[in-house]
Order: C-alpha cells, then sequence, then structure tokens
C-alpha cells in the first residue's frame, strides 16, 4: 500500500471470499507531507547501532547510511523483530516525526534493558 487508512465501512463480501471496505485516509493525512528529515541522523544511528549490537542482529548498516529519513524510519520499522504490540504501535503512528519517536524510544529501551531479566519491557 502507498497510505494507511481506516475501515469507514464493511462492504459484501467479493464471492471469492475476499474482504471489502470503503476507506477513510483523512486520518493518515501526514503520510504525504514533505519529506522527514532527522534532526540529528548521527545521533540516530548511533541509537540503531546500539540497538543492533545488544541484540546481536547480524545486520550491514552501511546499507542505510544513504537512505533518506523517511525511507529510513519506515524501513527499521519494518525490519525489527519487536513484538506485535510495538508494531501495531509504529504501524499507527500519526506521523513520520511520531513514528522517528516512538522508534528511537524502543531502541533506547531495549537497550537499557538489554540482559535483564528482573526488568519486563512491558
Amino acid at each position: 500500500g502507498v497510505t494507511r487508512f481506516r475501515i469507514a465501512e464493511e462492504l459484501p463480501l467479493d464471492p471469492g471470499g475476499f474482504r471489502w471496505a470503503r476507506p477513510d485516509f483523512s486520518a493518515f493525512n501526514n503520510d504525504m507531507e514533505a519529506e522527514f528529515k532527522i534532526s540529528d541522523r548521527s545521533a540516530f544511528l548511533q541509537v540503531v547501532r546500539s540497538y543492533v549490537a545488544a541484540n546481536q542482529f547480524d545486520i550491514d548498516l552501511s546499507a542505510i547510511q544513504s537512505a533518506p529519513d523517511s525511507i529510513l524510519i519506515a524501513s527499521l520499522a519494518m525490519l525489527f523483530p519487536f513484538s506485535p504490540l510495538e508494531k501495531q504501535v509504529l504501524l499507527e503512528a500519526e506521523s513520520q516525526h511520531h513514528l522517528f519517536d516512538m522508534l528511537t524510544a524502543m531502541f533506547e529501551v531495549s537497550i537499557a534493558h538489554r540482559g535483564r531479566q528482573d526488568r519486563p519491557l512491558h
């Protein structure tokens, strides 16, 4: 999909069993906002590197160095193995700025709690 939407109205099922709906895009008008810019990209990338190291992921981070900021945060949100609840929170972010803030917070919490079994993340 190009942009997110909420279901405004359920329509009768397709004869093949496919779900039909009338979409409402209004809650996600910010998805088409001007190019998003991370205010301190190097600090954000350091958080990403720390998250990758803390979780011992085998990822070539050089590939993300040149990605535009909006593509970078959307890709990272999809790439990392967050819980279903965390993925839902990211999916429902109201804007790219909110997605960036939530993603950064999830990385930082994970880094801070890595290896500490006595403190659940949620």
